[in-house]
């Protein structure tokens, strides 16, 4: 699990962006473990709730500064974003089911998703942030 938490090697440099980072890898590992710990529904449920909006307003932050500085990746940022809320609108509506089986899907799930950000951190968002620190400089 140490591999999927938040370290310095994910810091993309824009603060913003790096705290958002850090609290949604936070909120998956605590999801992950509720799974692991068989958690009931309603706590997992509650976890989906706040990742769910918390992942909105940070692509939002973060498609705002790629417009900001005119970012020629934001396209491609733009449909990851939206694959990976997409993955966690599904993961609700598994938690929303009373299968036996929901809970190992969640977790599977869980884990996919923190896998995802880390993936989607070391390499869009930070080829995206150095880009963006450029163009500060540019017009500094």
């Amino acid at each position: 699990m140490d591999g999927l938490k938040w370290n310095d090697r994910l810091k993309t440099g824009i603060e913003l962006i790096d705290r958002q980072h850090q609290e949604l890898l936070m909120r998956m590992g605590r999801f992950y473990e509720a799974c692991e710990q068989g958690a009931g529904m309603g706590e997992l449920e509650e976890l989906l709730d706040f990742v769910s909006e918390y992942v909105q307003i940070h692509f939002r932050d973060e498609e705002n500064l790629m417009l900001q500085y005119e970012y020629p990746g934001y396209p491609a940022q733009l449909a990851h974003h939206r694959k990976a809320t997409q993955c966690i609108r599904q993961m609700k509506d598994i938690a929303g089911g009373q299968q036996a089986e929901t809970l190992d899907l969640l977790k599977i799930a869980g884990r996919t998703i923190q896998e995802w950000l880390i993936n989607h951190i070391f390499t869009m968002d930070m080829a995206m942030a150095k880009y963006i620190k450029n163009r500060r400089l540019e017009t500094a």
